[in-house]
């Protein structure tokens, strides 16, 4: 589950309506299958930076860039432009955990098997 806590604020020089991240909570990278990291669709993580700033960081066809950084202010469109992202990236780790799923089922994962030879 991802949670981003936010803080309304108004742009006071244009009018702008907008949020302030205030927390990010999400998985990191290392918690997450390399299936749902391969590019093949949306997902997105937490990332740590030296500087103790948060990022939610995405894939995108260039590459992976920042989604929402804590601290910084997003006006409302692009704010809901990212949460637009965000949901689809979590329908992909739910489509990705279920196949990983079925695969453990099929496979066995934790039998214990004993061979005599």
């Amino acid at each position: 589950m991802i949670k981003i806590k936010t803080k309304k604020k108004v742009n006071h020089a244009t009018g702008i309506v907008g949020r302030v991240i205030q927390k990010i909570e999400a998985l990191e990278m290392r918690q997450l299958p390399t299936k749902y990291l391969d590019g093949n669709g949306p997902c997105v993580y937490k990332c740590i930076q030296s500087d103790s700033y948060t990022f939610l960081m995405g894939n995108h066809k260039s590459g992976f860039r920042y989604k929402l950084i804590e601290g910084y202010w997003y006006s409302e469109e692009d704010f809901q432009k990212e949460l637009e992202y965000i949901k689809a990236a979590g329908e992909n780790l739910h489509r990705v955990n279920k196949e990983l799923n079925k695969i453990r089922k099929k496979w066995g994962e934790g039998r214990i098997e004993t061979f005599k030879i």
